[in-house]
């Protein structure tokens, strides 16, 4: 039988190869039950949206009282660890639950840091990609990623109003990138599930451009 002045020992649980330390002391030679929870698991209604488009902000909290009030901070993912700021909201727990509806609106992002030309992100589209945090009380919680699209389309006529099919256009992305392609047979040049943002496109053989 150990001491009363044995120093309790921190207990491990091991699940397959990883080990998980409880933080919860206990005297030597006594047999304990653990059940790991998360206090507060958060999550986004659907794993991709388009700009302007109602998502919802869905989080469980375990042990909170109805109608204590909860912080939400949206945050946009950066890969230089500078995340930025997007929006901040309020809610209400309701049984256990919080369901906070929010629409995503596009703003210029200036101060990220240029890409190296070996980073592994060089050279790919920069969908913006969102996060959110929650905390109730001393609790927190932090959601996955949410990707955003939208699709891109221009017109191109001639004087009379008429489409003009099969010209080459090249469209230029928030991010600088450029993807081409030819105008359809309604003279529509269309660019879909890119990054939302300004973008310009030019028609090389008409030497003029349009920026939406």
């Amino acid at each position: 039988m150990a001491d009363k002045n044995d120093k309790p020992r921190n207990p491990t649980r091991r699940h397959g190869k990883k080990t998980l330390r409880t933080g919860i002391k206990v005297q030597a030679g006594q047999r304990y039950k653990f059940v790991l929870a998360v206090p507060i698991k958060a999550r986004w209604d659907r794993e991709e949206a388009r700009e302007g488009e109602e998502v919802h902000l869905l989080a469980e909290i375990s042990g909170a009282a109805d109608g204590s009030p909860a912080k939400i901070h949206i945050q946009e993912w950066d890969h230089d660890g500078k995340h930025d700021s997007v929006a901040r909201l309020e809610a209400t727990v309701q049984g256990g639950k919080l369901d906070s509806p929010w629409s995503y609106v596009y703003v210029d992002d200036d101060d990220d840091e240029p890409l190296e030309p070996g980073d592994e992100e060089a050279g790919k589209l920069n969908h913006p990609e969102l996060f959110f945090e929650v905390e109730v009380g001393k609790k927190k919680g932090t959601s996955a990623l949410l990707k955003f699209k939208e699709d891109v389309c221009f017109t191109l006529s001639d004087e009379d109003g008429q489409p003009m099919a099969d010209r080459p256009f090249v469209i230029t992305l928030p991010d600088g990138s450029h993807t081409e392609g030819s105008t359809d047979a309604e003279g529509k040049a269309w660019a879909r599930d890119m990054p939302p943002g300004p973008v310009s496109i030019s028609y090389p053989e008409e030497e003029w451009a349009e920026v939406l």
